[in-house]
């Protein structure tokens, strides 16, 4: 608490530089020539199948799965079974110790973490020049005209991903978060009506 009562709000997850942000649609013969950096970075595979390899082994991913390397970890990779992989990449400084719980991990993402990342990418498309999805967008920069809060939007939904992808990971160790107050009122409701439908049919024979 601050002299004046106000809380400051807790921050997590801080993501505090962007080194790359890519949308690459990759030929059937893809073969990443090997690297390591100080930063953290993050493949998610939209589509085809892509053999990853680090320091730690090589792991197969395929459709809606994502790979975190952690800094200074070696990262090589190529396509497989003829497929044309497209993937995002996202490379990004962080020090906040909560995420080293992506240290190694290979995670596949469930749809509402699928839709925060391709907000992302549209974002993206919004706040550089040339826009995240152009052949020749390497590292960011910053586009002059670009929608107003463009940039605090990547930032925050990066952010956001990260924590839902941690929570959803520690769900099983820890408090887990409440259900929304939306879904709880949408999920009543569809309970009322089945029970209803039950007791009105209930002489019926019913089917699934």
């Amino acid at each position: 608490m601050t002299d004046s009562g106000m809380l400051r709000l807790k921050e997590d997850v801080v993501v505090e530089r962007l080194f790359s942000f890519l949308y690459m649609e990759l030929p059937k013969y893809f073969q990443a020539s090997g690297e390591k950096h100080d930063f953290w970075e993050f493949v998610y595979v939209d589509k085809g199948e892509v053999i990853l390899i680090t320091d730690r082994g090589s792991n197969r991913l395929s459709q809606g799965d994502m790979i975190f390397y952690s800094p200074n970890e070696y990262h090589t990779g190529y396509a497989v079974n003829g497929t044309a992989p497209n993937l995002i990449i996202m490379s990004f400084v962080c020090h906040s110790p909560a995420v080293d719980y992506f240290r190694g991990k290979v995670l596949h993402l469930e749809q509402t973490e699928q839709e925060l990342l391709y907000e992302l990418i549209s974002e993206g498309k919004e706040a550089f020049d040339p826009p995240v999805g152009h052949p020749k967008m390497m590292v960011p920069q910053r586009k002059d005209g670009s929608l107003f809060g463009s940039e605090q939007m990547i930032k925050n939904m990066l952010e956001m991903l990260l924590i839902r992808l941690i929570c959803k990971g520690s769900a099983g160790t820890g408090k887990t978060r409440p259900e929304s107050a939306l879904l709880a009122i949408r999920n009543e409701d569809l309970f009322e009506r089945i029970a209803l439908y039950l007791k009105d049919n209930v002489r019926n024979n019913l089917s699934f």
